[in-house]
């Protein structure tokens, strides 16, 4: 994987987490939860996969999705702590960001294949 394709894919998370961070504060005051970070990490793995996928030399391995798991658990945990220092928005916080960096780190391996399966059969 380039790490082109990994900061993508961690601008993307990280975009999103602050996004949907924003309208669960506007929506609903008071504590948050991980949800942010779910969103985030589901969008930062099927943008990985995807821009990964549309290499011509790109392959599906293990270690791709492993590179992609630590860099979106990597953003989880630097945007779980910025979020935190700078709003204490969480109860709990070592519970939803950890949860939220196990998680990110998790995910590639889950979704990464149907994406890869779209990208690729459609060639």
């Amino acid at each position: 994987m380039k790490p082109s394709t990994a900061i993508v894919a961690l601008v993307a998370q990280l975009a999103c987490v602050a996004l949907v961070f924003s309208l669960q504060r506007w929506l609903s005051p008071g504590s948050s939860n991980g949800l942010p970070f779910v969103v985030g990490s589901i969008l930062g793995t099927q943008l990985g996969a995807l821009t990964h996928a549309r290499r011509v030399d790109a392959q599906n391995t293990p270690g791709v999705k492993a590179t992609l798991g630590v860099t979106l658990a990597a953003g989880a945990a630097l945007g779980g702590f910025a979020l935190h220092r700078t709003l204490a928005p969480f109860e709990h916080p070592e519970i939803t960001v950890g949860i939220s960096v196990l998680g990110s780190a998790v995910f590639p391996f889950v979704l990464f294949n149907q994406m890869w399966r779209a990208v690729r059969g459609a060639r």
